[in-house]
C-alpha cells in the first residue's frame, strides 16, 4: 500500500471526476462536493483519506453512490439538500459530527464505525429506504431520528454508550426493523415512538440493556433470544385487530414488562421459552383463544404453567387461578389424546364442569343446589312425606337447607326413625358425599377473591 498523499480539494475534485476507487490521500482543506460536480462513475468508493476540513455532500445526485472506507474525518461531515442513490460508510472514524440536513438517500449506511464524539450524537432530517446501524463505537450516546425509513437493522458494538432510535412525533411506519444482539455487546439500546408493521430481536443481551417504549406493532417476533442483561418493555401495542406476537426460542430472564394489554393482540405464538421471571406491572394478559403454541399441547401446557407460576410470584390471584384452568384444560385433552388414566381424566373434567378449575363459584353452587334438590326429594319420597302444604313452605326450606349441610342428622331433619327409612339412606348418604364435593368446589372458587 502506497503512503498518504496530502493533496487539494482540487485535485480531489479531479479525481472524482475520472476515477472510481480513490485511496490513500489526505485531503488539507474543506471539501465541498455538490451538484457542480461532473462525477465520472455513478459509484465511487473513496478509501484509506484522512479529511481534516469539513466534507461536505450537497445537492441533487440521484444516482450517485458513495462508498467511504477507512476514511477519518477530523471535522464535521455534512450531508445538506442531499438526493442521491447510497451512502456507505464503513470503519470510519467521526471526531466530529455527522449531520444531516434534508437528506434523501435509497441507503444510508454506518458500519463498525468510530465516533470520537464531544456530546451526544443526534442523526435526524433524513428519509431512507434502508438504514443500516451495525457494529458501531460511539463514546457518547447516538440518536437516530428518520423523517422516513422503511428498514432498519441494528447492532450493537463493544461501546458502553447508548443507541436511540425515534419518531419524534411523526406517523409514519417503518415496515421492518430487525435487532441483533450478541454477548460481546455493551451498547444498550433505547427504541421509543416507533410504529413498525415487522420487528424481529434475537441474540443474546448480557452487558447491556434493550429499552422498548411505545412501540406500535404488526408482527414482533423475539426469535432465539436471550436476556441475561435488562430489558424494559412499555406500553407495546397492536397496530391491528390482527396483530400477533411470536416468541421462539427465548428466554426472557427477568424482563420488565409493564402497561400493555396482551389482550389487544390476535395472537400470540410462544414455543420452547422461559418467561418464569419476568416482572409484570399493569399487565392486561391475554386469553386462551389467542395464546397458542405453534407446536403441541405440551407447549401450550407448559407456557399456561409459566404464566400461572409469575402471576404466583407477583400475589395476582385471579391471573395465577385462570392460567391454571388453562393448563388443566391442556392436560384433559393431553390425557385424553394419549388415552391417559381414567382417574386423572376424570377428576380434571369434574373439576372443569363442577367450578371451572376454580374461577366460578356461581356453576358450584348452582350445582350444589340441583343435586341437594334430586337428593332431597328422592329422601321425602322414599320415606312417604308426599304430601304438600302450603303451610309448611317456611318449614320445608329450614329442613332443606339443614339437608344441604353434609353433617345434618337425617332423624332430625326428616322426623323419622332410620329403621324406617326404606332407600332414604341410599339418598342421603349420596347427597352427603356430592354435597361434600360441591361445597369443597364452592369454597374453593373464592380463593380467586382471597389471599
Amino acid at each position: 500500500m502506497r503512503e498518504i498523499e496530502k493533496i487539494e480539494p482540487d485535485r480531489f475534485r479531479l479525481l472524482l471526476e475520472t476515477e472510481q476507487e480513490i485511496s490513500n490521500f489526505n485531503i488539507t482543506k474543506e471539501v465541498i462536493i455538490d451538484n457542480s460536480y461532473v462525477i465520472g462513475n455513478n459509484s465511487v468508493t473513496i478509501s484509506n483519506c484522512i479529511f481534516d476540513f469539513e466534507f461536505q455532500l450537497k445537492d441533487n445526485q440521484y444516482n450517485q453512490n458513495y462508498f467511504f472506507i477507512n476514511c477519518t474525518f477530523n471535522q464535521r461531515f455534512l450531508t445538506a439538500n442531499l438526493h442521491m442513490q447510497n451512502l456507505q460508510l464503513l470503519r470510519c472514524t467521526f471526531h466530529q459530527y455527522f449531520t444531516s440536513k434534508n437528506l434523501n438517500t435509497e441507503l444510508l449506511s454506518f458500519e463498525y464505525c468510530q465516533f470520537n464524539l464531544q456530546k451526544e450524537q443526534i442523526i435526524n432530517q433524513f428519509r431512507a429506504n434502508k438504514l443500516r446501524f451495525i457494529r458501531n463505537e460511539f463514546n457518547k450516546d447516538v440518536q437516530l431520528i428518520p423523517r422516513e425509513v422503511d428498514l432498519i437493522s441494528l447492532s450493537g458494538g463493544e461501546s458502553n454508550s447508548a443507541l436511540i432510535v425515534s419518531n419524534r412525533g411523526n406517523k409514519n411506519i417503518t415496515n421492518s426493523v430487525f435487532l441483533e444482539f450478541n454477548s460481546n455487546f455493551k451498547t444498550d439500546f433505547l427504541l421509543r415512538n416507533l410504529r413498525v408493521k415487522y420487528f424481529q430481536i434475537h441474540g443474546e443481551l448480557k452487558d447491556a440493556t434493550l429499552s422498548l417504549n411505545n412501540i406500535t406493532l404488526q408482527t414482533g417476533i423475539l426469535k432465539y433470544f436471550s436476556n441475561n442483561g435488562n430489558v424494559l418493555i412499555n406500553s407495546l401495542i397492536p397496530e391491528s385487530n390482527s396483530s400477533i406476537l411470536v416468541l421462539k426460542g427465548v428466554n426472557l430472564g427477568q424482563a420488565l414488562i409493564s402497561s400493555t394489554s396482551f389482550t389487544k393482540f390476535s395472537k400470540i405464538q410462544v414455543s420452547n421459552s422461559n418467561l418464569v421471571d419476568i416482572v409484570p406491572v399493569n399487565i392486561e394478559w391475554c386469553q386462551s383463544e389467542s395464546l397458542k403454541s405453534s407446536n403441541s399441547l405440551d407447549e401450550r401446557k407448559e407456557t399456561y404453567r409459566q404464566l400461572k407460576q409469575v402471576a404466583s410470584k407477583n400475589s395476582d390471584t385471579s391471573t395465577k387461578l385462570l392460567y391454571h384452568k388453562y393448563e388443566m384444560r391442556a392436560y384433559l385433552k393431553i390425557l385424553k389424546k394419549q388415552k391417559g388414566k381414567f382417574i386423572d381424566k376424570f377428576i380434571l373434567h369434574t373439576n372443569q364442569i363442577s367450578n371451572s378449575h376454580g374461577l366460578n363459584w356461581g356453576v358450584a353452587f348452582c350445582w350444589l343446589f340441583g343435586f341437594s334438590v334430586l337428593w332431597y326429594t328422592l329422601v321425602k319420597y322414599s320415606i312417604g312425606h308426599t304430601n304438600f302444604s302450603p303451610e309448611l313452605i317456611g318449614n320445608e326450606i329450614g329442613r332443606f337447607i339443614n339437608f344441604i349441610n353434609p353433617a345434618h342428622h337425617f332423624d332430625k331433619v326428616f322426623n323419622v326413625e332410620k329403621s324406617y327409612s326404606g332407600n332414604a339412606l341410599l339418598f342421603d348418604g349420596l347427597s352427603r358425599i356430592t354435597g361434600a364435593y360441591l361445597i369443597y368446589q364452592f369454597v374453593s372458587a373464592f380463593r380467586k377473591y382471597s389471599k
